[in-house]
């Protein structure tokens, strides 16, 4: 009996990676790490109502991500205080490296990309939400692309940011479409 192996090979799945606040950095602002939020719920960055504030971190192109699939990030959060009322407003800011340049060094302060997730309703008390949509970086962007230098943003200084409370970030969730068969380029 003969037996294909080449239809279970390479099959496409959707793949999350989680980036947890204690793996992230202070950014813009003057963002808040807490080890116990809110009597140890889970570490997080509080986010400060009336600026701009970003945390920071950065992260390899995965290597089983096929060709010209987008990373998409989630956002799980959670507002500091009950009420508010309006909108919150998330994003990245980010830097590609490709794969050539990353080690011959570009400098710190290439030209960067910022993407904004559309304003979403936070909820009512303190509790923690993934974000109602993903904003991604798109595929035909990071072919070639081996590192890339994040900062996950709320940009409160924005119009469309008009709820008023501190919010606390969680972790951010990458997903992606990639192979069950590691690619080694």
């Amino acid at each position: 009996m003969r037996v294909d192996s080449s239809h279970h090979a390479g099959r496409p799945r959707t793949k999350k990676m989680p980036i947890y606040a204690i793996d992230m950095g202070e950014g813009e602002g003057s963002p808040t790490y807490s080890a116990t939020t809110a009597s140890g719920v889970s570490p997080s960055w509080r986010f400060d109502a009336g600026g701009r504030d970003g945390v920071t971190c950065d992260i390899v192109v995965p290597t089983d991500r096929l060709p010209g699939e987008d990373l998409k990030f989630w956002f799980y959060y959670a507002p500091a205080a009950a009420g508010g009322a309006g909108n919150v407003l998330w994003g990245i800011d980010y830097v590609l490296y490709p794969d050539n340049m990353y080690h011959s060094g570009l400098g710190l302060n290439p030209a960067r990309t910022i993407r904004l997730l559309p304003p979403e309703t936070a909820p009512f008390g303190v509790v923690i939400k993934r974000s109602n949509t993903s904003v991604s970086i798109p595929g035909r962007d990071l072919d070639g692309v081996g590192q890339i230098q994040m900062q996950f943003i709320r940009p409160e200084d924005l119009a469309e940011d008009t709820d008023g409370r501190n919010m606390y970030l969680f972790k951010v969730v990458v997903e992606y479409l990639g192979s069950d068969q590691p690619r080694f380029d």
